[in-house]
């Protein structure tokens, strides 16, 4: 079980091909390893969680590896914030508070209407040159040298 028995969202696999994290609706981080093992004090279940990070205020919405080396995670957020984190050690590299303006949409029609969900941080994309996110504000935002003011510690 992850995220203290509640959902997970999303899921990236790590650089060492034997850990994925996943993000759930608590805001936090679980570590999983892949190579499972039986535990006899546990009735037999399944004890995979390696950790599991306070990450967020709000649910993560999107992981992603950076690409090609894998050196690096980025985790989006529903209230729109972005971290990068180690991908070896999972300590945090950067933060960028509100990157998208969480968006509330409603749904209506027939007359009967009411709110479909709140979306902040949807999609991200991480290279070694820049961080691509998309958010539920409409916008797509690309961080980096060359494209932005604010330079990322992990570029």
């Amino acid at each position: 079980r992850v995220h203290n028995g509640g959902e997970a969202r999303c899921v990236a696999l790590l650089e060492d091909r034997i850990r994925i994290v996943t993000g759930g609706i608590d805001g936090s981080l679980s570590v999983i390893d892949l190579r499972m093992s039986r535990n006899a004090s546990l009735g037999g279940a399944m004890q995979a969680q390696v950790a599991e990070l306070a990450a967020h205020d709000d649910m993560v919405t999107c992981l992603a590896m950076e690409s090609p080396r894998e050196r690096a995670l980025v985790s989006g957020c529903r209230n729109g914030d972005i971290m990068i984190w180690d991908s070896r050690t999972l300590l945090q590299l950067d933060f960028i508070a509100a990157a998208h303006n969480p968006t509330r949409h409603f749904w209506s029609g027939d007359g009967i209407g009411g709110l479909v969900g709140s979306y902040g941080t949807q999609a991200v994309a991480l290279t070694d040159r820049s961080l691509i996110s998309c958010g539920g504000d409409g916008v797509v935002k690309i961080w980096g040298p060359g494209w932005s003011t604010k330079d990322l510690n992990v570029l």
